[in-house]
């Protein structure tokens, strides 16, 4: 009996994503029990995305996106002699912190109560030396991106740089987050595997959880081995709603006999 044929443009991804959730409507699956199965979904990808280092189906994203650690001399001054501007900018996930520096864009962060001081006290512990200027005006090209993750048109953004100060384990850590293509899901221990830290497991989330620079540098793709989404800095509502935005890019959802339910009748 030949295989029905797996869907291929967003469209029939979303058509079928919603017909696994239309076979378990009785059940109800709560969003955790569909990242569980999701997750499972998600391994093939990942396997390839950890091994080449470029996430496939994000690749245009991944080439106007490049990361650099700060050296350990830039690490010990804490940012001795650098200007940075700062400002907060509307973006699809509601309301942003974005600083950037001469290198790049060094933090990117979201409250779930809109907490201002909060996010400028972290600036200034990541950075305590730099001299740190409120100027919205460099994050606007940052925020503009955002508002285009997924479309087209983003390749005619410049591309941005991210600059991050952190331990060599968090910076590897950070780029195996950005490995991680839009639409599937990765466990803590599968990130810990990636940067060869599998005993790890704690360590690597807590630098999940420190991560600075949010969506560019994905953590919000990463739950419980469980399924259980896990939290998130920005609020687990905002992370269901970036999940939810990755819906077209999503990977073929697994079949009724994997997910051990009845087919839709």
């Amino acid at each position: 009996m030949p295989q029905p044929r797996r869907p291929r443009t967003d469209a029939e991804r979303i058509e079928h994503a919603l017909a696994w959730l239309d076979a378990r409507a009785e059940q109800q699956p709560s969003l955790d029990e569909a990242a569980r199965a999701l997750l499972r979904a998600s391994r093939p990808v990942l396997e390839t995305a950890f091994a080449v280092g470029l996430s496939a189906p994000s690749r245009l994203h991944d080439l106007l996106v490049a990361t650099d650690g700060a050296t350990p001399g830039e690490f010990a001054r804490g940012g001795d002699g650098m200007v940075v501007r700062w400002g907060f900018h509307e973006t699809p996930f509601g309301e942003a912190f974005i600083a950037v520096a001469p290198r790049g864009v060094c933090a990117l962060t979201f409250a779930p109560d809109g907490d201002r001081a909060t996010r400028l006290a972290r600036l200034a512990r990541d950075w305590p030396r730099a001299v740190r200027r409120e100027d919205a005006g460099p994050g606007r090209d940052v925020a503009r991106h955002l508002a285009r993750l997924g479309d087209l048109d983003v390749a005619a953004s410049a591309p941005l740089a991210l600059l991050v100060r952190g331990t060599n384990l968090q910076v590897r850590v950070w780029e195996a987050l950005r490995r991680i293509p839009a639409g599937t899901l990765a466990s803590y221990e599968d990130v810990a595997a990636a940067v060869d830290a599998p005993t790890a497991v704690r360590t690597v989330a807590g630098a999940i959880a420190r991560n600075p620079i949010h969506v560019l540098i994905p953590c919000h793709r990463v739950v419980r081995k469980v399924g259980a989404l896990g939290g998130y800095a920005g609020g687990l509502a905002r992370k269901r709603a970036m999940l939810a935005r990755e819906l077209p890019a999503m990977p073929d959802p697994p079949d009724d006999r994997d997910a051990g339910a009845p087919p839709a009748r």
